[in-house]
């Protein structure tokens, strides 16, 4: 578990949950949420974050997470992305895309990819 970070749970709202379970599925990833899941969001219902299968806080294969990034991303159907960040960038719902260390440094997301719906 992250410093500061709220405890480790699974429970999605049930569309989030299906796209869990088929990247989970297809990936071999593992995926969790946590309680105020963005710090100070409290969306840990539509928030998820996919590691290597070892789980939180074991780092993902880049490849897998890129797979990870364009399936969801570029996935027409519900549910929306409200934003999403991997690799050091962040791209939210008003298509705009920033370098997420200006906004936290300490959490760029470089080990894991972090998916919040709407």
């Amino acid at each position: 578990m992250g410093e500061g970070r709220g405890a480790t749970h699974y429970n999605w709202r049930p569309d989030v949950r299906r796209l869990v379970d088929y990247i989970e599925y297809w990936y071999a990833t593992a995926a969790n949420t946590y309680y105020n899941h963005p710090t100070g969001w409290w969306l840990d219902d539509v928030s998820v974050d996919f590691w290597s299968p070892w789980g939180r806080g074991s780092p993902i294969d880049p490849y897998v997470g890129d797979a990870i990034w364009n399936d969801v991303f570029y996935d027409p159907n519900p549910p929306w992305i409200r934003w999403v960040i991997w690799r050091g960038w962040m791209w939210d719902w008003t298509d705009t895309w920033t370098w997420y260390p200006d906004i936290d440094p300490q959490d760029a997301h470089f080990d894991h990819v972090h998916f919040t719906f709407w």
